[in-house]
């Protein structure tokens, strides 16, 4: 016995009955196409912050711009996805962050580095400010 395939209709009714995915869902799959964020990639994005003052401010002004201009494209595309998930739910993003103990940072993962790194930034804090309570 052969079923009869389902034609478009059938099938955008159907799928409009699913419940939409989680947001976390949607989130890490966004993650999937960008590759992992590495040690390295932090390590070379602190260092820059160290050592070079005109990064650093350019960084304090726009930190994806920053990282994009000094090369660090791949980084840049973890920065802008970190930044739209921290403006659209800030208080989840924030209590996501955890706290850091310089001596110890090895510990911490790449993804919570690069966090942390983004709230030092000058614009970002300065966006939450801006932000209606």
């Amino acid at each position: 016995m052969k079923s009869k395939p389902y034609d478009h209709e059938r099938l955008a009714s159907l799928l409009r009955l699913l419940r939409p995915a989680p947001a976390t869902w949607v989130a890490k799959a966004k993650r999937i196409s960008l590759g992992p964020l590495t040690a390295g990639d932090l390590t070379e994005l602190t260092r820059k912050l160290e050592l070079e003052p005109a990064f650093r401010k350019n960084f304090d002004a726009d930190p994806v711009v920053a990282a994009e201009t000094a090369g660090l494209r791949g980084l840049a595309a973890h920065m802008r996805l970190e930044l739209a998930e921290l403006f659209a739910a800030p208080s989840e993003w924030l209590e996501s962050v955890p706290e850091v103990v310089a001596h110890r940072q090895e510990d911490v993962a790449p993804e919570d580095r690069l966090r942390a790194l983004l709230v030092s930034s000058k614009a970002v804090v300065d966006k939450l400010g801006a932000r209606p309570r």
